[in-house]
């Protein structure tokens, strides 16, 4: 697994879309805040997000599973959180954006779990590129909520870690068409 690029871009795949998720996840009420939100109203905000997450999680395996390859799915999840992203740093129509955000996350955690199968031809591949890409993922992501903190309090406000955000959308929209097509080629 280690030698294969494309196990890499399932791993950085699994891990970009987990920081994204833990991220907003830990920060969202607070940003939302900034714009005038109650905290009460930021909550219901964030279980709105999560409330639009959950169906995506359930549609886009069952989606991917019907598909040749998942560049696409890949490509417009990648979009969404781009556009949702950019809708939370510039501040307007903000409820929009939070359910954007959670489709975007729903449908990212989705396909980084059917890429597993997906890109792997037998049940020991898949249990590899598995581990491979949960470890270093979530290892990955466990920086997310901390790093976006860090800047936060460099920066004396949200607009550069927001920016974070916007390019590792952009990075996301990368790492999923790479990791959207293809097998992993590995020792068995």
């Amino acid at each position: 697994m280690r030698t294969s690029s494309l196990a890499w871009f399932v791993t950085a795949f699994m891990g970009v879309q987990s920081f994204l998720y833990y991220t907003v996840l830990t920060w969202l009420p607070q940003i939302l805040e900034t714009y005038g939100y109650s905290s009460i109203a930021a909550g219901w905000m964030l279980a709105s997000m999560q409330g639009a997450l959950f169906p995506m999680t359930f549609l886009i395996p069952i989606l991917a599973g019907k598909m040749k390859d998942q560049r696409f799915l890949s490509v417009a999840t990648g979009v969404c959180f781009l556009i949702s992203s950019v809708g939370l740093l510039i501040g307007f129509w903000l409820p929009l954006w939070v359910l954007l955000m959670g489709v975007a996350c729903g449908s990212a955690f989705g396909l980084a779990m059917m890429f597993f199968p997906l890109r792997t031809k037998e049940a020991h591949q898949a249990a590899k590129l598995s581990g491979m890409a949960q470890s270093l993922g979530y290892l990955l992501a466990a920086s997310g909520p901390v790093l976006f903190g860090f800047i936060h309090e460099l920066s004396g406000g949200w607009r550069t870690p927001m920016m974070l955000l916007v390019i590792l959308s952009i990075v996301i929209c990368f790492f999923g068409f790479k990791a959207g097509s293809g097998f992993v080629e590995g020792e068995k």
